[in-house]
């Protein structure tokens, strides 16, 4: 193991790009801009957070705590 923990893995789906980057759309609440209010609450529809642009995405999971060992999800979709 290296000095910083990752792992790569691939998902290998039937679907198109475009349409995974749709359904990543649709699951990943937007960022906001730094504000007290967004510090303490999240959008119940949402287990994620990040963008996902131009087959493109960065995400990471949606927590009320604190936790310096969240994982930081980045990834890029395209074709078979």
């Amino acid at each position: 193991m290296g000095f910083l923990p990752f792992e790569f893995f691939y998902i290998v789906t039937n679907l198109k790009p475009e349409e995974v980057q749709a359904r990543l759309e649709k699951e990943i609440a937007p960022l906001r801009g730094f504000n007290l209010k967004y510090l303490f609450e999240s959008d119940p529809n949402f287990y994620f957070k990040g963008y996902s642009v131009n087959g493109t995405f960065e995400i990471q999971r949606i927590i009320s705590h604190r936790n310096s060992f969240l994982p930081q999800i980045k990834g890029t979709t395209q074709p078979n």
